[in-house]
């Protein structure tokens, strides 16, 4: 998987879907990934979808990794295995199931009810939670180990 949330993407409407069209910067890992995750915004008969509030509408989109280009913009020394480079989607059909809402799936609770808790990145954000938990995790399996074969030397 790589991806990127800005810009987002254009999603025009079409029947089963959406046609998707646009170029994404620093698309990290983007020569490795067998789909690329992003935003689009949605547009129906050439007009931006907007919610009730006259808000525009955001969807995460997947995307094969075959239906897009790559364009080789990343050359920064020592990390240049990020493979962050530009990824172009020209054209590419979006199936209605791989193009999700991407907001707040509940209403929050009297805590969370502000401004930066209703920015929808931060449910993204908590999944990168399960990475320095994992990392954590291993340091301390990890230190535990070293004490433990330290007793038995």
């Amino acid at each position: 998987m790589a991806g990127a949330f800005n810009p987002r993407r254009r999603a025009d409407a079409v029947e089963g879907g959406y046609r998707l069209n646009g170029t994404t910067p620093f698309t990290s890992n983007c020569h490795g990934a067998d789909w690329l995750m992003g935003l689009a915004g949605p547009y129906d008969d050439g007009v931006a979808r907007v919610d009730g509030n006259g808000n525009p509408v955001m969807l995460l989109t997947l995307v094969p990794a075959s239906d897009l280009r790559i364009i080789e913009t990343w050359d920064a020394m020592g990390l240049a295995g990020t493979g962050s480079h530009d990824v172009e989607i020209r054209d590419a059909f979006v199936p209605d199931h791989l193009a999700v809402p991407f907001a707040p799936v509940f209403e929050p609770c009297p805590t969370y009810d502000n401004a930066l808790a209703r920015v929808a990145i931060w449910v993204t954000a908590a999944a990168h939670a399960a990475v320095a938990l994992g990392i954590g995790q291993a340091a301390i399996n990890g230190r535990i180990e070293m004490g433990t074969s330290a007793q038995t030397t």
